[in-house]
């Protein structure tokens, strides 16, 4: 898979399989561990995957901090939010 794809798509949807799949491979990698062949084949295929799953983690956690930073930098109009109500003497006028 390309590096563009695997990035830019949901990276935190895309992190809980890989690590879904990293589990799947150690419970397998456990279950043939009398196959010394199969068994390192298995456990570098969980690592592969862990690995890939918690790097995938922490760039969905530092994607969505960094999305908050630049959101909270916009102004409101910007950003879609509805403009406040004037209060006071300015509501008075607008009415």
């Amino acid at each position: 898979m390309p590096l563009k794809q695997l990035l830019g798509g949901d990276s935190s949807r895309s992190a809980t399989i890989y690590l879904a799949i990293g589990g799947l491979s150690l419970l397998k990698a456990i279950a043939v561990r009398n196959d010394r062949e199969r068994f390192r084949r298995e456990l570098i295929d969980a690592g592969f995957y862990l690995g890939i799953g918690l790097v995938l983690r922490q760039y969905s956690r530092l994607k969505a901090e960094k999305q908050a930073e630049l959101q909270s930098q916009l102004p409101d109009w910007i950003a879609g939010e509805p403009a406040q109500e004037p209060s006071g003497k300015l509501r008075s006028i607008v009415n």
